[in-house]
């Protein structure tokens, strides 16, 4: 059997993973032009803007429904898929056993396509694996979950257990609430403000408007934590400026996406991988979250590939086992103006944050704060404004470093003490009233 490859599907790109090492990776973007042709992983914003139609969701909204704009040899989005992963291949060279990760809205039938595509380019697919079930292996405590996966043009809403497995209970997808709806609508804000404050319009040119749609997401992840943008686009050679509220942008993020909120279930711990992360960070939406770490779904497949594998059928797997090193970390009211973001306000066992002080906040080695009679085995607290951690006793590391004396703390450091299993995370919020 020749060596594994991991074909991971996202709602923005395409790549492929052998021995944890990226060998691949092209735009889910698909640029079909008057002459025939497809164009994916060299796509540019000079091919975009002079292309006939455009298509992004191929792979996620896999179907076998008829084009509005039809190519010689391309009908559907199923044949983009196929010319799409025959050319992956080609560069490649040695794709032969694939295993899938795929996001959970994915239906029996469109997993069927996807299998039948792989098997006319005789690629031997060892596994689908829901893409969440797979993160949450690797990330998640025990606990109930709802991982929320904000893709163009829908939301998939999952909702997941976590003990010694990871289960999927439900998936809903929800239309019309999407990234595309955002951008679109971010755009439009950005660019009445250049043509205010410049006189420039930068959706009246298209190859500008497509380096304008290249920044937003960068803008956007901005916003979280700058009160204005100060975006340029180079036009002609000139640099072009303008300034945003960030307020603004997080107005039009929350119209989008505050329905969702009431799709939720009580109980449940909501969830995020980056791409959708964005978006909250800069809404103040689901003001307590866990963030999945980057890795999360690539590491969960690793751990569990030889359980993936060792079926003889294409199966889709919806079950994992869970890892005992959990590694997501909570986040708390996000948005943040004007504030340092290498600083760490708060520290949190995962459920709760408890605000950091100039007076010393002591811990014992299961985490859980001291009375002020009790005598600390660890000692947290904001010096010079940083945060400081202090040993007192015991050993503890920061990010699998060992303290020697004591250690300043940033927004994100794990945070182990006398090597527990779950570790502290200091992590940085916007006010001391919302810990």
């Amino acid at each position: 059997m020749s060596e594994i490859s991991i074909i991971k599907i996202d709602t923005d790109t395409i790549s492929v993973w052998r021995n944890g090492r990226l060998i691949d990776t092209s735009p889910q973007v698909a640029v079909l032009t008057v002459d025939g042709g497809f164009i994916s992983h060299e796509v540019s914003a000079k091919t975009m803007a002079g292309s006939q139609k455009i298509y992004q969701d191929y792979w996620t909204c896999l179907n076998e429904d008829t084009l509005s704009y039809v190519v010689s040899g391309i009908r559907h989005k199923a044949d983009m898929v196929y010319i799409h992963l025959k050319n992956i291949s080609e560069r490649i060279g040695d794709l032969v056993d694939v295993v899938y990760t795929v996001p959970s809205h994915l239906t029996s039938d469109q997993l069927s396509l996807l299998l039948g595509i792989s098997n006319a380019l005789n690629l031997s697919v060892r596994g689908f694996i829901d893409a969440n079930v797979a993160a949450l292996s690797n990330a998640a405590a025990p606990g109930s979950y709802t991982v929320l996966d904000i893709q163009p043009n829908q939301t998939v809403i999952t909702d997941l257990d976590v003990a010694d497995q990871v289960t999927r209970r439900h998936s809903e997808l929800v239309p019309n609430i999407g990234s595309n709806n955002i951008y679109h609508a971010c755009a439009r804000h950005i660019a009445n403000s250049f043509v205010r404050q410049t006189r420039f319009d930068p959706l009246h040119d298209s190859l500008c408007e497509q380096h304008m749609m290249d920044a937003l997401p960068r803008w956007i992840d901005e916003s979280a934590f700058n009160k204005d943008l100060y975006c340029s686009l180079e036009y002609n050679d000139e640099v072009i400026r303008a300034v945003v509220a960030s307020s603004h942008i997080k107005k039009i993020i929350v119209q989008n996406l505050s329905p969702l909120e009431s799709r939720l279930k009580v109980g449940r711990t909501v969830a995020f991988m980056r791409d959708s992360k964005i978006f909250i960070n800069s809404s103040g939406l689901f003001a307590e979250h866990q963030n999945i770490p980057v890795n999360a779904v690539l590491d969960g497949v690793c751990d569990n590939i030889d359980s993936i594998i060792e079926g003889e059928n294409a199966e889709f797997i919806s079950e994992l086992k869970s890892s005992s090193k959990p590694s997501m970390q909570l986040t708390i009211n996000p948005v943040a103006f004007e504030i340092d973001p290498e600083s760490a306000t708060h520290i949190t066992d995962g459920k709760q944050a408890i605000a950091l002080s100039q007076t010393p906040i002591g811990l014992d080695t299961n985490g859980f704060v001291l009375r002020p009679n009790q005598v600390p085995n660890v000692d947290v607290r904001l010096e010079n404004g940083y945060a400081t951690i202090y040993s007192n006793k015991v050993k503890i590391s920061v990010n699998g470093m060992t303290v020697v004396d004591n250690c300043n703390l940033k927004g994100g450091d794990q945070i182990h003490i006398d090597n527990k299993v779950e570790p502290f995370t200091a992590i940085t919020v916007i006010s001391s009233d919302a810990s």
